[in-house]
């Protein structure tokens, strides 16, 4: 009998762990899983956590002792007032505020932990926004105080804590989710300057003032986003960083060229704003990855002998007036010999106009393109431009996003002086591209892929591509939008397409 109960168990997938459980249950006894664990490991379980939730597990026995050894502090103002859901349930605004405020310094003073190895900071410390927003106090401090200066102050002693204990990366936003201010921004300390520890540093919404002392020696990525620049002062960021490797400048403005001969240098990242007032001029001999976005009529590229990728995006309010998509044709001109192009959304529209009026464009030496698009019907004769001039290219990727019309606010007023049929854009005319009849061998498409441009473009490609050797469809598992049915038909008349390569294989995964 006892073997046929046990055989039954077998049967239905009993395990000795589920058994023991279901003994300890019947005992009444509660097992505390968590404190077998070594602290090293529950350790970086808290790391992981927001700082404010880790805190709470001090009112768990097994980890209330080891919040404040985590290597990893995290403070996030948006996250503790919820901006993002709109909800303020916890009093008065400037209440919460104040109550964050206190969290973070009062955690910052009893953390033990001898080394953070990060310190995220995400506040706003605008003047306009700390007006009105009740700080705690010394009690003998003068009532009249400035709020924006003592939250200066604590900011400062925040940060000093930090880098006392060897912090390696820095990502600090003090605008959080209020709007850029031009005056009396937070100024960063002198100290994080001359950190030896720092490896990493991000920082939004602050001024920068480099000081004879200053030198991060350690430095490798420095992100900078809205903050007024000199061309001095990237001089001095450049010289005092001598192992920076990778340099993003976004929504940054007051310089005009970023130059380097430093052969530690090899990514660059711009994207100038607005109130950008020169030509942007990017240069480096030792630059072998480049990426400008938003107001690229205002980028001016210089010697870049060794970039190997480049990505390419346009700022929405692009209104693609001849002078503008000229100078766009420009930086795309030299971006020529780049083994690997990524071109967003809209800079594919300006080759669209490139293409519908017969531009010529200098052949380009791409082997990669990845284009990163909605590929409607605007989007067509773009594509058709960009293929024309690569005729060394051999990898082809497309994201395809959801979506049909482009994102620009004035697309009525000059994408309708442009007429073609979209829907035998690939058939009514010659497209015998020189990069299909020699080059393209891998084709990749991802996202949206069951629109009709895009079975279009995929009957295009494998009855033109004459050594094409595999074209690759990823359907993702978790697209729940895609009916079984549906995939199937698309599946039939993908291979139902005429192939002119032998060699070429068809795979969806």
């Amino acid at each position: 009998m006892e073997r046929t109960r046990e055989s039954a168990e077998k049967c239905r997938g009993s395990s000795p762990r589920k058994k023991a459980k279901v003994a300890e249950t019947r005992e009444g006894e509660q097992v505390d899983r968590l404190s077998s664990l070594p602290d090293s490991v529950l350790i970086q379980i808290l790391a992981l956590l927001p700082t404010r939730d880790a805190v709470k597990t001090l009112m768990i026995p097994s980890l209330g002792r080891l919040w404040d050894q985590t290597f990893i502090l995290d403070f996030d103002w948006c996250a503790a007032h919820r901006c993002s859901q709109k909800l303020c349930n916890d009093g008065p605004f400037e209440e919460q505020f104040g109550r964050f405020v206190a969290f973070v310094d009062r955690t910052v003073m009893l953390h033990r932990s001898p080394r953070v190895f990060k310190f995220r900071l995400k506040i706003n410390c605008s003047a306009d926004y700390l007006q009105d927003r009740n700080l705690p106090r010394d009690p003998e401090e003068d009532e009249e105080a400035d709020n924006r200066t003592q939250l200066m102050e604590l900011l400062d002693s925040w940060l000093e804590s930090a880098i006392q204990r060897n912090v390696e990366i820095f990502d600090l936003d003090f605008i959080a989710c209020g709007f850029p201010g031009f005056f009396n921004r937070y100024v960063l300390p002198p100290s994080v300057l001359r950190s030896n520890s720092l490896v990493e540093m991000r920082v939004a919404s602050c001024s920068l003032k480099f000081y004879p002392q200053s030198c991060m020696k350690a430095l490798k990525c420095l992100y900078l986003e809205d903050i007024i620049l000199t061309d001095d002062l990237i001089e001095s960021i450049l010289s005092t960083c001598p192992v920076l490797e990778t340099l993003s400048l976004k929504d940054c403005y007051g310089f005009s060229r970023v130059s380097c001969e430093s052969q530690m240098l090899k990514m660059v990242i711009v994207s100038p704003d607005i109130l950008s007032e020169w030509k942007i001029e990017v240069a480096g001999p030792y630059i072998t990855s480049l990426s400008i976005s938003g107001w690229i009529e205002r980028m001016s590229l210089g010697n870049l002998p060794s970039l190997h990728d480049a990505t390419i995006d346009i700022c929405n309010q692009f209104c693609c007036v001849p002078d503008d998509y000229l100078l766009v044709k420009k930086v795309f001109e030299k971006l020529h010999h780049a083994k690997v192009l990524t071109v967003h959304d809209l800079p594919i529209l300006v080759t669209m106009i490139w293409e519908l009026l017969g531009c010529q464009c200098p052949s380009s030496n791409w082997q990669c393109l990845v284009l990163k698009t909605k590929l409607n019907k605007w989007h067509l004769p773009g594509v058709a431009n960009l293929l024309r001039n690569s005729p060394s290219l051999e990898t082809l990727d497309l994201h395809i996003f959801k979506g049909e019309l482009p994102q620009t606010p004035v697309r009525d007023s000059w994408l309708i002086w442009y007429k073609f049929d979209e829907d035998n854009y690939w058939t009514a005319k010659d497209h015998s591209f020189s990069c299909l009849r020699t080059g393209l061998k891998t084709v990749k498409l991802s996202g949206d892929v069951m629109k009709d441009t895009v079975l279009q473009f995929v009957q295009f490609l494998l009855g033109k591509s004459l050594v094409l050797e595999e074209l690759i469809i990823f359907i993702g598992t978790k697209d729940r939008s895609i009916k079984d049915g549906e995939l199937k038909k698309y599946k039939e008349k993908v291979f139902h397409f005429p192939v002119a390569s032998h060699k070429a294989v068809v795979r969806f995964r």
